[in-house]
C-alpha cells in the first residue's frame, strides 16, 4: 500500500506512532532507489490486524520529499493504481460473463472493500485528497453501497471545512473589507461545519459586519436549533440595532436552555418590555 502521502510497512515489530523511520525504496528493476524519512501516524497489531482482518505493520507518512523525489514516486504510483484499475476491470469482466444474476443485492466486493481500506489509511497518513478520490472511484464501483456513500460524503465535507478554515486563517490580520469576504466564501464552501461558521462570525465580528452575523448566527441554528452561541449573538445583534421583537425571540429560546441563568432572565425581561413598548397599537 503506498501513495505520494505516505505507505503501508507490513511488519510484525511496528515502531511506535509519532516515531521517524529512514526507507530506501526500490520503483523497479531499472528505476533508482529512493531514500525517504516519513514519520510513523498509526500501527495495526497482530491482535488488531485480526479484528480489522488486515495484516499487521505500520502507516507511514512521507516528510519533507523533494521535487525530483515525489515526480519519481509520482510515476511509481500512477503506474500501480493504472495496472489495479486494468486488473479489476478484468475481474469485472469475468464475474459479468461467468455469474449469474439474482434479485438479492450482492455483498461488497473485494475490490471496493480493498479501496475503503486504502482510503482510511490515506487519511491517516494526512492525503485527504487522495482519500476522497479512492472513496469517489469505490462509490463508482459501488454506487448502491450505502456505508461508502456516507464515507465519500463526510470525506467530501471535511475537505471543504478544510479549506475554508486555511482560506480564514490566511486571512487574519486583512483590511475589515477583506475579512468579510474570506468569510463569506468559507461559509459558502463549508455552510454544514459548525467552526466554520464560529471562526467566519469572530471574523465578521471583528469587521462589524452585523448583517454577515446574522445570516451565519441562523445558519448555525438550521445546523443545531438550540446552538447556544449563535441564539446568544443574534440576541446581542438585534438588541444593540433595536430589533426588539428578534432579540426577545432569540433571548426567550436561549432561556430555555438555561432556565437558571438569572443574569440572562433580566436581560431577556428587559428586551421584551422594550418590544411591548415599541408594539404599535391595535386599531
Amino acid at each position: 500500500d503506498i501513495s505520494l502521502g505516505g505507505v503501508f510497512i507490513k511488519t510484525t515489530r511496528p515502531q511506535t506512532p509519532g516515531s521517524f523511520v529512514r526507507m530506501r525504496i526500490a520503483l523497479g528493476e531499472q528505476a533508482p532507489v529512493l531514500a525517504i524519512m516519513g514519520r510513523v501516524v498509526h500501527v495495526i497489531d497482530g491482535v488488531a490486524g485480526l479484528l480489522v482482518s488486515r495484516a499487521p505493520g505500520m502507516g507511514v507518512q512521507f516528510d519533507g520529499l523533494s521535487p525530483d523525489t515525489e515526480r519519481l514516486l509520482r510515476g511509481f504510483v500512477d503506474g500501480i493504481e493504472q495496472e489495479e484499475r486494468r486488473q479489476r476491470a478484468r475481474r469485472g469482466v469475468e464475474r459479468l460473463r461467468f455469474e449469474p444474476t439474482d434479485d438479492v443485492a450482492p455483498a461488497r466486493n473485494d475490490d471496493v472493500q480493498e479501496l475503503v481500506a486504502e482510503a482510511e489509511f490515506l487519511d491517516h497518513a494526512g492525503d485527504h485528497d487522495e482519500a476522497v478520490r479512492v472513496l469517489q472511484e469505490a462509490f463508482d464501483a459501488s454506487p448502491d453501497d450505502v456505508d461508502v456513500k456516507e464515507r465519500l460524503d463526510a470525506a467530501k465535507q471535511a475537505h471543504s471545512a478544510r479549506l475554508a478554515l486555511d482560506l480564514l486563517a490566511r486571512s487574519e490580520g486583512a483590511a475589515p473589507d477583506e475579512l468579510v469576504r474570506a468569510a463569506r466564501k468559507a461559509v459558502l464552501v463549508a455552510p454544514s461545519t459548525r467552526d466554520v461558521l464560529l471562526r467566519a462570525m469572530r471574523m465578521l465580528a471583528r469587521a462589524d459586519s452585523d448583517v454577515d452575523m446574522v445570516a451565519v448566527a441562523e445558519l448555525l441554528l438550521d445546523l443545531d436549533a438550540g446552538d447556544e452561541v449563535a441564539l446568544l449573538a443574534l440576541m446581542h445583534l438585534h438588541e444593540s440595532k433595536a430589533r426588539w421583537p428578534e432579540a426577545a425571540c432569540a433571548g426567550e429560546a436561549l432561556l430555555r436552555i438555561r432556565p437558571k441563568d438569572f443574569a440572562l432572565r433580566a436581560q431577556v425581561q428587559r428586551i421584551v418590555q422594550a418590544s411591548l413598548r415599541t408594539k404599535p397599537a391595535a386599531v
